[in-house]
């Protein structure tokens, strides 16, 4: 029976792998790309993940006329480019590739723990259908990309499929590794924070066991950062100091979604403004998210405290980065949010097929744009 399982599970899950693989190569050879790994999926904040892998973690004066600022590239996180370098040295290859092969290789993962919470979901129909959407889900380019963001989505989809079986020390190590991959793996913390706070008011108990073996590990790993950036730039807050200029904040959100639409009516008929629909399009799908998880909560249709840790993921990965300022790139960290499609496990065929095809509409444009830099 489980091997039975595994098998249909696997064939799934390569079966969207390579759809989505095959069609992200032919997008990019409309537009001259030729390589299926390599330089055509290393753009922009690319070439800081190849920098670190290459020469470590930097850290320098800007040298900015009467406007003291700190560059280099420990404002983004080792993980991912640390396995960049072991891929390269055992295979001898392009760093890009190399790149190229880790990313490929937790999309693969990703795809595979979605269908496994599909499995202890119990949905046993339209499993297909789900997998592509989270395969498509908008920003998707940066999973096959030089970029973290299938690791992190791996991560995120691995600590839920764990959390779910309470296996709670290996969610806080899954937790310790998002912080070490992306610069917004640590805000983890909010939703584990919700998660115990949902045990606490709905269960009436302290779980500090439970809190302890989720919070340590990321904790752990916070330090291990500090203390591996202060070993290669002398500064225990390099990445802080090097995300200082571009004056990220807490803004009024509301204001955000007013200057955000603005961008979006003034630019209508080209990448900027199609760049701002797609992240109105994930703003509406996060209300959605939130109305579903709510109604959830009233209809005791799941762990009250699980709904809670979900409601602390849309805080923590797209409310929050949402407020920090319009220089986030929200069409990249959107697909994060796709480990919530799981909230939508019981719709329809009909439901999720729109979903699909409206996910799709973004698929040619976003691609284009991204091989074209005008992304970061």
């Amino acid at each position: 029976m489980l091997t039975s399982k595994f098998n249909n599970r696997f064939w799934l899950v390569t079966l969207v792998f390579l759809t989505s693989k095959a069609l992200i190569f032919f997008i990019m050879q409309l537009y001259g790309c030729e390589t299926i790994w390599g330089s055509c999926f290393a753009h922009w904040d690319s070439g800081l993940y190849i920098s670190i892998a290459q020469e470590g973690r930097t850290l320098f004066d800007c040298n900015y006329p009467n406007n003291p600022q700190w560059c280099g590239n420990a404002g983004w996180s080792p993980l991912y480019p640390l396995l960049m370098r072991v891929i390269q040295e055992l295979t001898q290859t392009k760093i890009e590739v190399a790149g190229g092969i880790v990313a490929a290789f937790f999309y693969f993962l990703f795809l595979d723990y979605m269908a496994r919470l599909l499995e202890l979901e119990k949905v046993n129909s339209n499993s297909l259908a789900m997998l592509f959407a989270c395969a498509f889900f908008p920003g998707f380019i940066y999973l096959h990309a030089v970029f973290p963001l299938s690791l992190c989505l791996f991560l995120l989809a691995a600590f839920i499929y764990y959390l779910k079986r309470k296996e709670f020390l290996l969610c806080g190590i899954l937790a310790m590794l998002l912080s070490w991959s992306y610069a917004s793996g640590q805000f983890i913390l909010i939703a584990i924070f919700l998660y115990l706070l949902g045990i606490l008011i709905y269960e009436r108990r302290i779980a500090w066991k439970i809190g302890l073996q989720l919070m340590l590990p990321t904790f752990l790993g916070l330090m291990l950062l500090y203390f591996y950036d202060f070993w290669d730039t002398g500064h225990w807050n390099a990445m802080y100091l090097v995300q200082q200029k571009y004056n990220h904040g807490i803004y009024n959100t509301f204001n955000m979604i007013i200057d955000r639409f603005g961008i979006l009516w003034t630019n209508i008929d080209n990448h900027t403004g199609i760049i701002q629909l797609q992240i109105f399009f994930v703003f509406l799908l996060v209300v959605w998210f939130i109305a579903t998880s709510i109604r959830a909560f009233y209809n005791n249709k799941m762990y009250k405290p699980e709904l809670c840790f979900y409601l602390g993921i849309i805080l923590a990965f797209w409310i929050l980065p949402f407020s920090m300022g319009l220089e986030i790139s929200l069409y990249r960290g959107s697909i994060l949010l796709a480990i919530l499609l799981i909230l939508w496990k019981d719709k329809s065929l009909d439901f999720k097929l729109m979903l699909l095809i409206s996910f799709a509409l973004f698929i040619i444009p976003m691609t284009a744009y991204f091989y074209k830099e005008l992304m970061v």
